[in-house]
């Protein structure tokens, strides 16, 4: 739903999530490009054939008020070479058409499929300081000082850390929870605090230490993600010694 000059999808819940720009613009994109290429059937026992029946992915657009567009995505073929099709039907009509491209890509998701994804939007060539706070003595500081950035004044392997901070600022999560338990919220098990010259001080906490954890961002004050994996907590939490050579 447009407003304004803003998308948002409504979730299960009667809520409503933000759509980044780029997704409804590649939405809106495929839509624009609907051409029929050629009628490959005329009559309704055909529609299953090419799943334009009720197993297709209903498609309407609104103008205003108005119904616009009223169409049933189904499924897709490769031919050769390099082609790909998909065949679609107005819902009001029995004819089945082949178009180019696989729309199911673009159409058949769950909603929180056009959410934004990212826990950061900054740049980390605006950060100097990456703080740390781990449990026990685990804890430390990676600091930036005359354009090198330093662990208690020991120079880190600049790829390491190049390739770790492009990894933070490009930080995604899908795993979308709504309604998280606040009681699970009360302390975090692992935090990180990046200061920028841009956006000031942004936090990044894990409520947890498993694929159960609950991840927040302090750029995402309403939004909740799970971790999901072990695999995200491990790229994203990382030691002291992943900043030096083995």
């Amino acid at each position: 739903i447009k407003q304004g000059n803003v998308w948002n999808v409504t979730l299960g819940n009667g809520k409503t999530a933000l759509v980044p720009n780029e997704k409804i613009d590649g939405l809106l994109n495929v839509l624009s490009q609907i051409k029929p290429k050629r009628v490959v059937a005329k009559t309704s026992s055909k529609w299953k054939k090419y799943q334009v029946d009720t197993s297709g992915t209903q498609v309407k657009v609104f103008e205003g008020s108005d119904l616009s567009l009223d169409i049933v995505v189904g499924r897709y073929i490769f031919k050769q070479p390099r082609a790909l099709s998909s065949f679609v039907r107005l819902s009001n009509e029995d004819n089945v058409y082949e178009v180019d491209g696989i729309l199911s890509i673009t159409f058949n998701h769950r909603p929180n499929y056009f959410r934004d994804f990212h826990l950061v939007f900054d740049n980390n060539s605006n950060w100097n300081k990456v703080t740390f706070t781990y449990p026990s003595d685990s804890s430390f500081i990676l600091i930036k000082k005359n354009n090198k950035w330093k662990i208690n004044g020991q120079n880190t392997d600049s790829t390491k850390t190049v390739n770790y901070l492009n990894s933070l600022q490009n930080l995604t999560n899908s795993n979308f929870v709504d309604n998280p338990d606040k009681a699970s919220l009360d302390k975090a098990f692992y935090t990180i605090t990046i200061e920028s010259k841009d956006k000031g001080t942004i936090v990044i906490s894990s409520f947890g230490n498993d694929i159960s954890s609950i991840i927040h961002s302090s750029m995402r004050p309403e939004v909740y993600f799970k971790a999901g994996a072990k695999a995200f907590l491990t790229r994203i939490f990382v030691g002291r010694k992943h900043f030096f050579k083995n």
